[in-house]
């Protein structure tokens, strides 16, 4: 048995609400065995590790881990109980700060709560030697390694440093570590404060942590680190900013860009981080995909923030955990199939696992905005985790019709729904108009009903904070698809024909998008199509076989990277599935996007509408602008405005 890797993820994050470390055994010989079936290796654990017999395991109760140990624990669930023991017996963890995850299906990962990771780190080698003694029946001694990691976890987080924060967490004051050094970060935004543990700010506590002979020495430094953060933040001052994070498998990133364009009617500093960059006030200061905790993280960290907007995406969730510790309003668009075969993901459940997250770490009396008319999203309420902490359940639907929508506004909880083309929020008996579905320029004349949901979702969470439906309406009548939303569902006039540029790249995503076509009355519609290739086969024909039934003619690309598939396999995945559920349709492979692209910009006739679903995006832009296209936001729209700008 060795470690093959470890990572830390400071966060609430998949496995637990608390920090943890993970690691990635190579049990060898050991992967399918359990402890019941190495004769003896129970009692001598336990001879030498007495204290595991109070271990917990799930949180259930003291004497847990005994009972799974001896029905036949697996050597993964072993390694962490015996960190954790060792933790114990440093002083620095207690016996029961122990998540199980002895039922998962990867029985090579190893995973504790701890916020001392390095010291952690420095004795996950050690818990493996000590399992392969035991195993071969012999001493281990391990009680300098307690010791030494006593040295490391004081280095870690020095006394004044865990001083401070102890302090901070009693109060409820985010904090994190700014740098490796004794930096430490308390609050959020506007709200930030910084406190340098190494100046004299608390200089007359003592350095080390106390011992057990001298508790008035580890007083001083608890009193000391309590009149520093109360200096800080004198009682009752806001150490925090209103969170909004928003996630789901399609639409949380415009839904993000909805929200954050329509709090700005708020007339605060709104920050926002989505799959393209970082915004300020509906700027871009920082381009790429930031979706992930250190960009959470980095939006938090800047005191002009008075909000922050958060697109929290499962790739962050799943690695790194989040980079906010509770938002005040959660959204989730929806959960269905995509990244199936990555990361060991293998089905919806699991996406629903990574992306409840969100759900689970909204604050007390704070709003999570769920859609009605997705099962899974819906079906979140349903989690204990979810129903722990009491919040507002507001809900979204299409028809009120909903029968979601339907019971919970007989409890006089707040939903919204679509009524002749017009969005209401209904509480209790009072049903507000918000604002025309036609008349906001992202749904294309209302013919994009996933569009209608993006903005039933933001109307939500707007409303969660406070502003009035007048400012929203406004907001959304100005939310403009090239200008606010680039490459979401972004039409252009072009020539005799049209062009529709967007990111839907699973199966939902094109079947949005088939659903708008058929809307579209005397067009007839031409799709660029390409799917990464770590996605599962079935994914992939499903994908197919939805593009074969609503696009009149498609033209199938294939990444530049193909992520171990062979050159042309995903294209003639593809087209092979088209063939086979529209034997009679058009399937054309042209490897690249661009030339794809612009062979059917050439060709295009009166009134044919181009769908590319983009993988490079600037270039889409610069075909277009070389095509003299223009952005409209409905077929029958004058064109008057500016051509497009690359």
């Amino acid at each position: 048995m060795k470690v093959e890797s470890i990572r830390a993820i400071a966060g609430a994050n998949v496995y637990s609400h608390q920090p943890v470390m993970v690691a990635w055994l190579d049990l060898g010989e050991l992967k399918d065995k359990r402890s019941r079936d190495m004769d003896g290796f129970n009692n001598r654990l336990l001879e030498k590790f007495p204290g595991l017999h109070e271990h917990f395991c799930q949180r259930e109760r003291a004497g847990a881990f005994v009972e799974r140990l001896e029905a036949g624990a697996h050597f993964n669930h072993i390694v962490e109980h015996i960190i954790v023991e060792m933790l114990a017996q440093a002083g620095l963890e207690r016996r029961d700060a122990k998540f199980c995850v002895a039922d998962e299906k990867d029985l090579s990962r190893a995973v504790i709560e701890t916020t001392i990771v390095e010291t952690a780190q420095f004795l996950l080698p050690i818990a493996v030697e000590i399992v392969e003694a035991i195993l071969e029946g012999k001493s281990y001694a391990f009680e300098e390694k307690i010791v030494e990691a006593k040295t490391i976890a004081t280095a870690e987080l020095g006394s004044r440093e865990r001083a401070i924060i102890e302090a901070a967490e009693k109060r409820g004051i985010p904090w994190t570590r700014a740098n490796e050094s004794s930096l430490i970060q308390l609050g959020y935004g506007k709200n930030l404060r910084f406190v340098e543990t190494g100046d004299d700010q608390i200089c007359r506590a003592a350095e080390e942590p106390a011992s057990d002979k001298d508790e008035t020495e580890g007083r001083e430094l608890r009193e000391a680190g309590g009149a520093v953060v109360e200096r800080l933040y004198p009682e009752g001052a806001p150490s925090r900013i209103p969170i909004v994070a928003i996630t789901g498998t399609n639409g949380k990133t415009t839904v993000t860009r909805m929200t954050a364009h329509i709090l700005l009617e708020s007339g605060l500093n709104i920050g926002a981080a989505t799959t393209d960059g970082i915004l300020f006030n509906g700027e871009s200061i920082f381009s790429g995909d930031t979706t992930g905790p250190v960009s959470a993280k980095r939006v938090l960290g800047d005191k002009a923030v008075d909000i922050a907007v958060l697109e929290t995406a499962r790739g962050g969730i799943l690695r790194r955990g989040l980079g906010w510790d509770w938002a005040d309003v959660g959204v989730v668009t929806n959960i269905t199939e995509d990244h199936i075969g990555q990361d060991g993901i293998e089905s919806v459940a699991d996406l629903v696992n990574i992306k409840a997250l969100v759900a689970e770490r909204v604050r007390e009396n704070g709003t999570l905005v769920l859609n009605a008319d997705d099962a899974e999203s819906a079906n979140l309420t349903s989690r204990p985790a979810v129903r722990q902490i009491k919040k507002k359940i507001v809900y979204f639907a299409l028809s009120e019709e909903n029968p979601i929508i339907k019971k919970h506004s007989e409890t006089d909880e707040t939903v919204y729904f679509v009524r002749d083309n017009w969005i209401y929020e209904k509480r209790g008996a009072e049903i507000l108009p918000i604002v025309e579905t036609t008349a906001i320029p992202v749904t294309l004349n209302g013919t994009a009903d996933f569009q209608i949901q993006n903005a039933m979702a933001a109307i939500a969470a707007a409303r969660a904070l406070g502003l009035s439906p007048e400012k929203i309406a406004n907001a959304l009548l100005a939310f403009q698809g090239e200008a606010h939303n680039a490459g979401r569902n972004n039409l252009y006039r072009v020539g005799a024909g049209y062009a529709l540029v967007d990111y839907g790249h699973n199966t939902d995503g094109f079947a949005a998008v088939c659903r708008m076509a058929r809307r579209w009355s005397g067009k007839t519609v031409t799709a660029i199509i390409g799917l990464p290739g770590d996605r599962d086969n079935r994914i992939i024909e499903e994908a197919a076989r939805v593009a074969a039934r609503g696009f009149d003619r498609v033209i199938v690309t294939e990444e530049v990277n193909r992520r171990g598939r062979a050159p042309g396999e995903m294209a003639k995945l593809l087209c092979d599935a088209i063939a086979r559920e529209n034997p009679g349709g058009s399937c054309e492979i042209v490897p690249d996007e661009i030339e794809a692209f612009s062979k059917a910009l050439a060709e295009m006739r009166k009134n044919e509408v181009v769908v590319i679903f983009y993988r490079q995006l600037n270039l889409v832009l610069e075909i277009l602008a070389e095509n003299q296209a223009v952005p409209i936001s409905s077929f029958d729209e004058i064109v008057v405005r500016a051509k497009i700008k690359t």
